[in-house]
């Protein structure tokens, strides 16, 4: 996927001008109403008032504070999973070998003698950290 950053970015620039453009109308409708200009109403001016801040700081914060939040979080998380990363395990007997030529790591072959490449079958299946057997590159056919 994107990385955060350009996607935060790329979302913000979509999103910005419908955001302000219904903040800004919605608030300039009820501006009147709010500060009396009209007429006072004492049930709808309370009303109104609070439409227009609670409009005016819900797109301050969509705008500008969730975004930065996200990214806050996003390099948390990053950067205890590099932390907190598990080293991967090998059963007892594997070992690493390199298959054909193509540069890619192989999968695994026991230490019991056998050619290296594809049909070298290990003995012992890889285990993953919780504990459910997988084959590895070198036991599928």
């Amino acid at each position: 996927g994107t990385p955060a950053f350009e996607a935060v970015r790329l979302a913000s620039y979509k999103r910005f001008r419908p955001i302000l453009l219904t903040t800004v109308t919605t608030v300039t409708g009820l501006a009147p109403m709010a500060l009396g200009i009209s007429g006072y109403s004492r049930v709808f001016a309370p009303f109104a008032t609070a439409i227009v801040f609670g409009l005016s700081v819900a797109s301050l914060l969509t705008l500008f504070l969730v975004p930065t939040l996200y990214l806050g979080v996003d390099d948390l998380t990053s950067a205890l999973r590099r932390i907190a990363r598990p080293a991967r395990r090998r059963a007892p007997g594997m070992v690493r070998v390199p298959v054909g030529r193509s540069g890619a790591a192989g999968g695994y072959a026991a230490q019991k003698g056998q050619t290296m490449g594809i049909k070298a079958i290990a003995t012992t299946p890889q285990t993953r950290s919780r504990g459910s057997p997988t084959l590895t590159k070198s036991m599928k056919r």
